[in-house]
């Protein structure tokens, strides 16, 4: 029971985000020192900070800014930045099926934060995965969805909405990390690790669609100059038969 119990212990320990580490050091460091504890740190969730990082980001990129987002207690770390880039590579991917879920979800304005609600219940929920669960890839497309609807909703002014549907998207991931991760054996180091990966594997993707569009081009201007020399070797043969 004691080994299976530091087993765990040692399991939950690599879950932590270097966010985690750092409060968690500021916490003990504050006690030992008799200091008072900031009250962020025992209210602001650690998977909060993810999407208001990437909700004012992605709402930046639509030539917005969040100015009511929460203050993020230790600014943008290295998985935020990592989450920005795999959560837009994902909205690249299904930008169609993405936009589509968005222009149904805000037909009616009355119903659009409830109706998001319903929406993250099942999003990317796979036929063999628990109600419960919580996949790297889920995990991606529940931010990269909510980062699209901000933006949306921010756009047409619905800025109490914006806050809500991060403190509700917030809690949905939260609750189901804390309830499936570590049985799992998933963790933000793993994800990480597996999110470097997606990001190279899409620059190379990338790279090789550029060079393959490049041909292209250079294939079209070819053709177009043979058919060019074609139609100039014509009309000088017409000219020679006429000169005769």
């Amino acid at each position: 029971m004691t080994s299976r119990l530091i087993a765990t212990t040692m399991v939950r320990r690599d879950v932590k985000t270097p966010i985690q580490e750092w409060g968690w050091a500021y916490l003990q460091r504050q006690k030992a020192l008799g200091r008072p504890i900031a009250p962020h740190l025992t209210v602001y969730k650690p998977q909060l900070t993810w999407m208001v990082d990437y909700l004012a980001w992605r709402i930046k990129q639509d030539k917005m800014e969040w100015f009511e987002r929460p203050e993020l207690p230790f600014g943008t770390q290295p998985e935020h930045e990592m989450m920005r880039q795999v959560a837009h590579i994902f909205e690249r991917r299904h930008r169609t099926e993405l936009n589509e879920f968005a222009d149904d979800l805000l037909e009616n304005e009355d119903l659009t934060f409830s109706r998001y609600c319903d929406i993250v219940d099942e999003f990317g929920r796979t036929a063999d995965e628990m109600e419960n669960g919580m996949s790297y890839g889920r995990l991606v497309g529940l931010i990269s969805f909510g980062g699209l609807v901000a933006a949306r909703m921010y756009a047409r002014n619905f800025r109490r909405e914006v806050r809500q549907l991060a403190v509700y998207t917030a809690k949905f991931i939260d609750k189901r990390i804390r309830l499936t991760w570590v049985e799992d054996e998933r963790s933000w180091k793993n994800f990480m690790t597996i999110g470097a990966d997606i990001v190279r594997r899409d620059a190379i993707q990338r790279e090789a669609a550029e060079r393959q569009r490049a041909t292209r081009r250079w294939s079209l201007i070819g053709i177009g100059a043979a058919a060019l020399v074609g139609v100039g070797a014509i009309i000088g043969t017409r000219v020679l038969l006429g000169a005769k």
